[in-house]
């Protein structure tokens, strides 16, 4: 009957658990994650927050884009709209 030890990781036994665990290899590397949650409804969803937006776009301090969260929404906002703005810029591109 096999016993397992009191402490044990389920799949430590295991050959690639083994080698992962005890291994210096290049191949299995491992890095921080930093994440970060928003509640950005508000600015995507409001007047308030359309206002916002439009006032950072017409305003001419560039200092605005380096900070973080608002780099993340301008990045959700154009990956949710980059098929439409293709397919109204692309168009006249090609004329």
């Amino acid at each position: 009957m096999d016993e397992q030890k009191p402490h044990a990781v389920p799949g430590e036994d295991e050959p690639a658990m083994q080698s992962w665990t005890k291994s210096n290899d290049s191949t299995f590397q491992s890095y921080p994650v930093n994440m970060q949650q928003l509640r950005v409804d508000w600015i995507l969803n409001t007047d308030d927050g359309k206002r916002l937006l439009q006032a950072i776009h017409a305003s001419e301090r560039l200092d605005f884009y380096e900070i973080p969260a608002l780099k993340m929404i301008i990045e959700y906002i154009y990956q949710s709209n980059k098929l439409v703005m293709m397919k109204i810029q692309l168009p006249l591109y090609l004329l």
